[in-house]
């Protein structure tokens, strides 16, 4: 389980909700879920986070950028509907500010 994995577990047990993990964007793409939040790395192989927000526009899911690089944040607020960002250095404080 990854360190953003374990760091979400308490707010999905607080909410009572599940969590889908996807190995690739690709593999996410696929799906024909729509999920209430989706959270989203900027630096993905393959296709980055701002472009699968933009192609999921659509599906009505509220976007969290997660990313090491504050220099695209302004850029992500921009080009998509996203409603927040977590910080990989600032995991949790990041996550209870979204939450």
């Amino acid at each position: 389980m990854s360190s953003f994995t374990e760091k979400l577990k308490p707010f999905i047990d607080i909410y009572n909700s599940q969590i889908d993990l996807f190995s690739s964007p690709k593999e996410f793409m696929k799906s024909v879920i729509s999920y209430n939040i989706v959270f989203l790395d900027i630096d993905m192989p393959e296709i980055d986070g701002i472009s699968i927000a933009k192609k999921r526009a659509g599906n009505n899911e509220k976007i969290v950028f997660v990313t090491n690089r504050e220099s695209l944040v302004f850029q992500a607020y921009n080009e998509t509907s996203s409603i927040g960002f977590v910080r990989k250095n600032h995991l949790s404080d990041d996550l209870n500010d979204v939450f």
